[in-house]
C-alpha cells in the first residue's frame, strides 16, 4: 500500500497589505482551521475574498479547506485563482498538483509539481509527491530519482525510503529494494508494511528463511498480507 504524504494543511501566513476589513475574516478563518472547523473557515475566507477579491492568500486558504474536505474540484478552482493572482506561489502549485493527483489527472499533477520545484528547489515534499505520480505513471526510474532527491534533502525521510523500495521492486532490483526497506525499518521498527515488503524481497533473492522471519515480524505488527504469505510459503509442508 502506498504511503502518501499528507501535508500540514494550514500554515501561518502574514496579513500585511490586506485591505481594511479583511484582517478579521482571515484571522477568524485561521482560528477555525486550527479547530478543524473547515466549513466555518471557508465561510470566513469567502468573506475575506468579498472584502478584497485580489487577496490571493484567501483563495489559497479556502482551497486548503476544500482539499481537507476532499472537495478537490472546488479546491482546484481556488488554487487556480491564487496562482492567477500570484504566479510565484509554490504553495498554490503544490496544492493544485496534490488535488490533480487525487483526481487521477496525473500528467497535470506532474506538471504542477515540476512548477513547484522550479519555484522552490528545496521543497522535499514536492519531490516525494512527484515520485508517487511518476511511479503511478509507470516512470519507475524517474520516481526513484525523485525519492533520492527527497532523501538527500532529508536523510531521515522514512516514507521516501519505503516508496523508493517499491519503485526499485517494480524494476526487479530486489537487492536495492531490500536495502531501502531495511533503512525504512531502521528508522521505524514498527513499520509492518516495510517488514512485509522486505520479506518478499528476500523471497525473490532465494532467502526463504529470512523471508519468513520478516513476515513473522510483520504479522506481529498487524500485517494481514504477511500472514497469508506465511500460510502459503512458511508452514511445514509448503
Amino acid at each position: 500500500m502506498w504511503r502518501v504524504f499528507s501535508i500540514v494543511l494550514f500554515l501561518a501566513f502574514t496579513l500585511g497589505g490586506c485591505k481594511p476589513g479583511i484582517e478579521d475574516h482571515l484571522k477568524n478563518g485561521t482560528a477555525k482551521c486550527e479547530k478543524e472547523d473547515h466549513k466555518g473557515a471557508i465561510a470566513d475566507f469567502t468573506l475575506a475574498i468579498e472584502a478584497d477579491p485580489q487577496a490571493d492568500s484567501a483563495y489559497l486558504k479556502r482551497g486548503k479547506c476544500r482539499k481537507h474536505l476532499k472537495e478537490y474540484k472546488e479546491a482546484l478552482r481556488n488554487f487556480g485563482k491564487a496562482i492567477e493572482l500570484n504566479p510565484k506561489s509554490s504553495e498554490a502549485f503544490f496544492n493544485m498538483a496534490f488535488c490533480q493527483a487525487e483526481l487521477k489527472n496525473l500528467q497535470a499533477a506532474l506538471e504542477n509539481y515540476d512548477r513547484t520545484i522550479e519555484l522552490d528547489p528545496k521543497d522535499i515534499d514536492a519531490f516525494y509527491n512527484r515520485g508517487i505520480v511518476n511511479h503511478d505513471m509507470g516512470k519507475y526510474q524517474d520516481a526513484i530519482d525523485d525519492y533520492t532527491k527527497a532523501i538527500t534533502l532529508n536523510p531521515g525521510y522514512e516514507d521516501a525510503y519505503y516508496n523508493r523500495g517499491i519503485s526499485k521492486f517494480s524494476l526487479e532490483d530486489y537487492a536495492g529494494a531490500l536495502a531501502d526497506f531495511s533503512k525504512a525499518i531502521e528508522l521505524n521498527p514498527k513499520a509492518a508494511d516495510a517488514w512485509e515488503r522486505r520479506g518478499t524481497c528476500k523471497q525473490k533473492l532465494d532467502d526463504p528463511s529470512g523471508a519468513c522471519d520478516d513476515w513473522a515480524n510483520a504479522v506481529e505488527l498487524g500485517d494481514t498480507t504477511a500472514q497469508e504469505k506465511i500460510e502459503k510459503y512458511c508452514l511445514e509442508g509448503n
